[in-house]
């Protein structure tokens, strides 16, 4: 989505919180009365039914659905309820609503819900909170304090989360030389990626669990890292060169890989290629 159109979601996000975290289940008539200025409204209370913070969820994510291939007004809608729902307590919500103010760039009051999110242990609330720590957003860089975070993420199943510590454990350490001949923002970039794990981490059992765990979730870049490891024997596997052809062909079909022998057996592959057609 354009920078502008998170602008214009940001703004809403701006319109007076403190209003949207004290809406109460039941509204005083005379409360209501004197802002409004209609003296002719009963002093008694009146109880507005809401919707649960659970419900205005769900109905957020199907306004957000709408919102992302284009839809301005609900992508707004959306982002009101994903603000009642935070301000009720709901966690994932909470973190929703602080990746709209990051993509606005308010990252302070985006540390604010993803770490209100990531206390009740939401999973993108911690992947979130994380993330801000590991690119130093609204809060000074800590890889360490930031794969805490997110490793913490990671444990409930969240690919996103996964996907960066497995490719932090898979990170090669580069040679002295080697950081030299880089630019220096794709030195800190290197560094990033590495979240300030060692060589020797890099090599333990955990390593090996994470390109596991990721590989079970179906993640290209770990499966093929499993599959170098049973041909080579890497952190302690038995080779197992028939193990590492099955890991190679899933990952080849995550990326839309198709095999050579099938190929060449292709109409639509010989038609690219330029092939004649085949007489009968």
């Amino acid at each position: 989505m354009n920078r502008w159109k998170w602008c214009l979601v940001s703004l809403v996000c701006w319109m007076p919180l403190t209003f949207a975290a004290s809406v109460p289940e039941a509204i005083s008539v005379q409360a209501t009365s004197a802002v409004l200025g209609a003296s002719a409204v009963e002093a008694s209370t009146v109880k507005k039914e809401l919707p649960t913070p659970q419900q205005d969820f769900d109905e957020a994510m199907k306004l957000y659905e709408r919102g992302v291939t284009g839809d301005m007004g609900a992508m707004l809608d959306a982002t009101a309820l994903f603000r009642r729902a935070a301000f009720r307590g709901h966690a994932t919500a909470q973190a929703r609503y602080g990746l709209t103010f990051e993509r606005g760039q308010a990252l302070d009051t985006a540390l604010f819900f993803y770490r209100m999110a990531a206390e009740q242990g939401d999973a993108e609330g911690l992947f979130g909170y994380g993330m801000m720590f590991i690119n130093g957003e609204g809060i000074p860089q800590d890889l360490v304090e930031g794969r805490k975070w997110v490793k913490l993420a990671a444990e409930q199943g969240h690919k996103p989360a996964i996907a960066v510590m497995v490719q932090a454990y898979l990170r090669r350490e580069l040679s002295a030389d080697e950081l030299a001949q880089k630019k220096p923002k794709l030195v800190q970039e290197y560094i990033r990626i590495g979240l300030g794990l060692d060589e020797a981490a890099r090599q333990s059992p955990e390593a090996l669990a994470w390109i596991q765990k990721a590989a079970d979730y179906d993640n290209p870049v770990a499966l093929d890292a499993l599959a170098a490891a049973y041909r080579t024997g890497q952190y302690g596997l038995a080779v197992d060169p028939k193990q590492a052809d099955i890991l190679t062909a899933k990952a080849d079909k995550i990326r839309g890989i198709v095999p050579k022998e099938v190929r060449k057996k292709s109409a639509l592959f010989r038609l690219l290629r330029g092939d004649p057609e085949k007489k009968k």
